[in-house]
């Protein structure tokens, strides 16, 4: 039910623009003039605020890929150096424990 919804709200701006596309100049006194462009304006902009839309969903799917991307080549990186280092996965490197615990002293005591 919702996902016909959302296909029919989807759509909807562009029936309204190809209908649109369908009048002449001789069909506004029918409809009247202001019915007549305030409708272009309104599914002109709905078709627009569609597309502004799709194209930001893309681009958050793009940015998310690209730090994904990132996180892993960092974290690839970082256990290369962990293995040629020959550091042990329980410290961030020589001396520098990872725990919260181990740097308040506990560790040292």
């Amino acid at each position: 039910l919702f996902r016909s919804l959302k296909v029919a709200l989807c759509l909807t701006p562009w029936i309204g623009i190809v209908w649109m596309h369908g009048l002449t100049r001789k069909d506004a006194p029918a409809c009247g003039p202001f019915v007549f462009h305030a409708s272009k304006w309104v599914w002109y902009s709905l078709a627009l605020t569609e597309i502004y839309l799709a194209s930001l969903l893309i681009w958050s799917c793009h940015v998310a890929r690209n730090h994904e991307l990132s996180l892993r080549r960092t974290a690839k990186s970082l256990g290369q150096w962990r293995e040629n280092c020959q550091i042990p996965p329980g410290t961030q490197g020589p001396g520098r424990p990872e725990s919260a615990d181990t740097v308040s002293g506990a560790a040292f005591s």
